[in-house]
């Protein structure tokens, strides 16, 4: 067994991952009610092997501005569609306002958003796993070691919440950080 009494032992991950049954473009959605837009998915890493250029979220622009009223209202209708939010309210999702699109979609838990230029607006997918939608938010955080309480389960912990967390146990000051220090983990 490793010695824990001198160090801290840290793991966590930046998102999780889910099975995608289907994915759906509501760049293709929108075509078809004669809507004309673009799409930008946030998942386009070149890792295609992977997760086939799909995720969990995707943002909209318009040329006409006067467009994203009647999208939000097709897309609302769409299965796979969990949410649309106006480029206003991204701050709900703790979104910078400026630099997402006119519409923001969320991912149902099995469905991933993407684009593409012909076919169906919605297709069944096979051994496809992605992540990118809210469903995906909740990960993995184990904190063991020296100063740290064993066996507390962390609510409402965050990744930005390390940082400070980390800085408390090895004695520095954390300075103007994002995040919080997790007292609750610390003994």
């Amino acid at each position: 067994a490793y010695d824990l009494s001198e160090s801290v032992v840290v793991l966590t991950a930046d998102h999780g991952m889910n099975a995608k049954s289907r994915s759906v473009s509501p760049v293709r959605v929108l075509a078809e009610a004669g809507l004309r837009a673009h799409g930008v998915p946030l998942i386009r890493d070149g890792l295609f092997a992977h997760h086939r250029d799909l995720g969990g979220a995707l943002y909209l622009y318009f040329d006409d501005p006067g467009a994203a009223g009647d999208a939000r209202a097709v897309l609302a209708q769409v299965a796979g569609i969990d949410d649309v939010l106006s480029r206003e309210e991204a701050g709900r999702d703790r979104l910078p306002p400026d630099r997402v699109g006119d519409l923001i979609c969320w991912g149902a838990r099995e469905v991933a958003l993407g684009i593409w230029a012909d076919g169906p607006a919605a297709r069944d997918e096979s051994g496809l796993r992605s992540h990118g939608s809210k469903h995906e938010q909740r990960i993995p955080m184990l904190l063991a070691g020296c100063g740290v309480r064993p066996g507390v389960e962390l609510r409402g912990a965050e990744t930005v919440d390390l940082m400070p967390t980390l800085c408390r146990l090895a004695g520095l000051e954390a300075g103007a950080v994002q995040g919080r220090v997790l007292e609750e983990a610390l003994a």
